[in-house]
């Protein structure tokens, strides 16, 4: 200890003599010469400067000590902010860590015993699994889970804080606010959705023990619902409060003295149901529809998915329970035997009791509420009442108001403690009308997406500027481009459901970013550092007439930022000044390599001229311009300056294609009013080019088009003058060829080719895809002969080639459509000559039954069928492999029997069939263990569901 004094004294005798250092250099200097000297002599044991917990923690950890004797290192600030504190958020003090591993252990016992719950394993055997396989996908999904469960839990047990404060770490003190609140608003709703639930279940087991009397009361105009389902909707809703008003104490004790009741009565309900049916029940002896696991591996690992994230959400926020734990051990354990031993057995034994229902009543009952309101006696009508009772409460309190409540307190420290957020929370949950939002799927999903549609889950990775304007800008972004699906879902209300994305969007610009006078975002943000992913968001400011936004794109592998400009003013406004839009060109000069300009309606050149110039003629990679022909040539750009220009897009009328072009180029379009001979010889010296794509009135015969991977043509024709329009020689390996339909006479004309047996010669040996829309061949073209051509598209036009003979020339085809074709369908007769088909449109052809030799396509994944007239599906073995199948607008009046062959079905199109809402029952379209989605009308409005 001498040796340490006289270390401390001699590092402080040269601080006394340097008048210059700052108190705070000199204490850091001090510091770091005891260091030195404890170093130097090891006997000196810094033990006994630690606590004792840290002590026998560092021996511990030395010793191999495992991870779940971490020591909790849960202090209160010293000097904290009042904006950010508050008691309900501070770290808990070791008087206050209650939850013992069966505390942790009877919190999930209260989660996993609900009503959805009781489902999960009777899903999985309707998949085709046996009741083993089911049983061990939902264990095995829940150990899944398990991991990150514990690790988030962890941290709330070390530092003992909720998830507001936890989430700090990622998002800032202010940014933290939004992923709770987000966290906390969507659970506000679940609490109401799960409150009336609770009410509903109770006024069914009254109803029941008062012979059915409650049924018939009438409804109250102004609520939409009895007054004795709102009396006991309001009686659950009470109960809960009374609990929440004892903070985490009650909730904790609600836990653990609920849940052997709540074990109990389920292991009551399975002995009463097995003791009933005399056994088991058919359910739990139907073998596995899966003889290997090849033929298991895809629905096990398709049900895995949303196993797992049925107690993904809670991930967030375990540390609001896990920071009461006593220790690493407590809440750890707990968990671990919580969550997945208790889930898989209650999940067996709703699959139990569902099976043996069968022998019971004749029919699987698998809603608990239905099957315990079946029940006689009193003293069993009440017992399944606190069954119900028990079994909500604890799993709607725990997963739906702990994360709200501490989302309000963060959001105001000094305002709201969390018994004040669990009232707030409560009274949203009332204030939602439940019974509104889960009356339709419609108004389910307007809540749902209207609340989270606009938002994002960001964790910037710094808190800068650049950060938050990317945040809020990928907000907006999103905002914009699902609010008309949104408003889809409410067409008599399209404000309600976006209102809260509204309001969340503009409250995070408002706490993201710097703001002018008027509210909206600053113009600017800083130069961004080469290799960084930003967004730059030039908003509406002093001149609203124009719109700039600079986008960085990070393109994957290759580390290069690439930075896009769009420079466009609506129609009808005085152009702006030019330093509106040529100053940040400028400024962003040395990173930006995409240039739009949407200047159609500007009259002079020169503005145009201008942004190109103010643009790197080195760097830039892409240019679109819309212009008008006389603006454009006035601007008289010099484009083969631009020597790295690959993408070149001009929209600019005959100007266009008798501008000069830049030799790098590797994708072109242009739109001009015909295609002649200068053209070609413009496009001849360009040998990098891959993609041609020409829109025009009418092309010369004689123009030579350069050989190239993809060409595109579309032609329009004249309607004063529909002769027939002849081509020249192509060759392309897509080649894709577009007429329009012209009005003339008594009906639509298609354009017809002359010389049709000719089209494509150039091209053969190394044409893979054709595309002919809005044209009419006489013969067929020489190209079929191409033994690459993999992919062949005809539609909107007459094709009187199209016969048996010509489609054994098209034996490698992997995808043929068909559509509004004149009946080419019906012509083709026999498709059994594709082997090698996996796609086939046939929509609008006006078919009555299924052309022959497609039953026969053993290779088909997309069959579209639309627009015909069908009745009935034939079997066959292009059922098999099907993934998607489109029945739209056809004749079925129930679900095809053969649609059961379809095991690989993923999704399904029934739109504007003449199904009763009867025949499209989830129990069919469950039994394809792959099907995902499926499309369907009920009355005028067309709706997607997922299952």
């Amino acid at each position: 200890m001498q040796n340490l004094m006289g270390a401390v004294s001699a590092s402080a005798a040269p601080l006394q003599r340097r008048s210059t250092s700052t108190p705070v250099a000199a204490k850091q200097r001090a510091v770091a010469a005891v260091a030195r000297q404890l170093r130097r002599q090891p006997q000196l044991a810094p033990a006994r400067l630690q606590p004792s917990r840290t002590l026998e923690a560092a021996a511990s950890s030395s010793s191999g000590g495992s991870w779940l004797d971490d020591p909790i290192e849960a202090r209160p600030p010293v000097a904290p902010a009042p904006s950010l504190y508050s008691e309900d958020l501070a770290p808990v003090p070791p008087e206050g860590r209650t939850f013992s591993a069966w505390d942790m252990a009877s919190l999930w016992v209260g989660l996993v015993v609900s009503v959805c719950s009781w489902y999960l394993a009777g899903g999985l055997v309707e998949l085709g699994m046996s009741w083993s396989q089911g049983v061990a996908c939902i264990l095995l999904a829940n150990l899944i889970v398990l991991l990150p469960m514990i690790l988030v839990g962890h941290a709330g047990t070390k530092y003992g804080v909720p998830f507001p404060v936890l989430a700090r770490a990622a998002f800032g003190t202010r940014g933290a606010v939004l992923p709770a609140v987000l966290r906390g608003l969507v659970a506000a709703g679940w609490f109401g959705i799960n409150t009336w639930l609770g009410g509903a279940a109770i006024h069914q087991m009254l109803d029941t023990l008062m012979g059915g009397s409650l049924a018939g009361g009438a409804v109250v105009s102004w609520l939409g619902i009895t007054a004795a389902q709102a009396a006991c909707f309001l009686a659950f809703w009470a109960m809960q409060l009374g609990i929440l008003l004892r903070g985490m104490e009650g909730i904790r004790l609600l836990e653990k003295y609920s849940a052997p009741v709540l074990i109990a009565l389920t292991t009551a309900l399975l002995l009463w149901a097995v003791g009933a049916a005399g056994g088991l029940g058919p359910m739990l002896s139907t073998p596995s529809r899966f003889a290997t696991w090849q033929e298991l591996a895809p629905v096990f690992l398709s049900c895995l998915s949303p196993q797992i994230g049925y107690w993904a959400t809670l991930t967030l926020n375990i540390c609001d329970f896990s920071r009461y734990a006593r220790s690493q051990r407590a809440q750890a354990v707990g968990q671990a035997v919580g969550l997945p031993l208790f889930q898989a057995a209650f999940c067996f034994a709703g699959l139990a009791v569902t099976s043996a229902t069968v022998v019971m009543y004749g029919h699987p009952i698998s809603d608990p509420i239905a099957l315990l309101s079946k029940v006689k006696g009193a003293w069993a009508i009440a017992g399944a009442l606190v069954g119900l009772v028990l079994a909500t409460l604890t799993t709607n309190i725990a997963a739906n108001v702990v994360a709200p409540a501490n989302a309000f307190v963060a959001l105001a420290p000094s305002r709201f403690s969390f018994a004040g957020g669990a009232v707030l929370t409560s009274v949203l949950g009332l204030a939602c009308r439940p019974w509104a939002l889960i009356s339709s799927t419609s108004s389910f999903l307007g809540w749902l997406v209207g609340l989270l549609a606009r938002c994002a889950a960001v964790a910037p990775p710094a808190r800068s500027r650049a950060s938050a304007a990317l945040l809020a800008f990928s907000l907006r972004y999103l905002g914009h481009n699902v609010s008309p699906s949104v408003m889809a879902a409410h067409p008599s209300d399209p404000s309600l459901p976006s209102l809260p994305g509204d309001v969340l969007e503009r409250v995070v610009h408002h706490l993201a970013l710097p703001c002018d006078e008027e509210g909206l975002p600053a113009p600017r943000f800083p130069q961004p550092a080469p290799r960084q992913a930003v967004t730059w968001g030039l908003a509406e400011g002093a001149q609203p007439e124009v719109l700039l936004t600079c986008k960085a794109l990070w393109e994957a592998g290759r580390g290069v930022l690439h930075s896009c400009a769009r420079v466009a003013r609506p129609g009808g406004q005085a152009p702006a000044p030019a330093a509106a839009y040529i100053e940040p060109l400028q400024q962003h000069r040395g990173t930006l390599q995409h240039l739009e300009l949407d200047v159609m309606s500007w009259p002079a050149g020169a503005s145009i001229a201008a942004c190109v110039a103010a643009v790197d003629p080195a760097r830039l990679r892409g240019l679109t311009i819309y212009a008008s022909p006389t603006t454009f040539a006035e601007a008289q750009l010099q484009l083969p300056a631009f020597s790295a220009l690959e993408t070149l897009d001009l929209n600019v009328g005959q100007e266009g294609a008798a501008a000069a072009l830049p030799p790098s180029l590797r994708r072109l379009s242009m739109h001009c009013c015909r295609a002649d001979a200068g053209l070609a010889a413009r496009l001849t010296p360009l040998t990098r080019l891959r993609t041609l794509r020409i829109e025009c009135w009418d092309i010369d015969p004689g123009v030579q088009l350069p050989a190239v991977h993809t060409l595109q043509l579309r032609i329009s024709g004249s309607s004063d003058e529909p002769e027939p329009v002849a081509l020249p020689a192509l060759s392309a390996s897509d080649v894709r060829i577009a007429g329009a339909l012209q009005d003339i006479g008594d009906g639509p004309f298609c354009l017809q080719l002359s010389g049709s047996g000719e089209l494509l010669g150039a091209s053969s040996g190394r044409l893979t895809r054709l595309v002919l829309t809005g044209w009419g061949l006489e013969e067929p073209p020489a190209a079929l002969g191409c033994p690459g051509l993999q992919v062949m598209e005809l539609g909107q036009c007459e094709h009187r080639w199209l016969q048996p003979a010509t489609l054994q020339q098209l034996s490698g085809l992997t995808r043929l459509s068909l559509q509004s074709s004149f009946e080419a369908a019906k012509a083709a007769a026999d498709f059994s000559c594709l082997p090698q088909l996996q796609e086939l449109c046939l929509a609008a052809e006006g078919l009555q039954e299924l052309p022959a030799g497609v039953s026969g396509l053993h290779r088909l994944r997309v069959l579209d069928l639309s627009g015909n007239s069908l009745t009935a599906l034939p079997p066959g073995p292009y059922l098999r492999r099907l993934r998607s199948l489109s029945l739209a607008s056809n004749r079925f009046e129930q679900l095809p029997p053969a649609l059961a062959e379809a095991t690989a079905l993923e999704e399904l199109d029934l739109t504007l069939c003449r199904l009763q809402p009867t025949e499209l029952s989830l129990a069919v379209l469950r039994k394809l263990p792959r099907l995902r989605t499926v499309h369907y009308q009920l009355g005028l409005h067309c709706t997607r569901a997922h299952l």
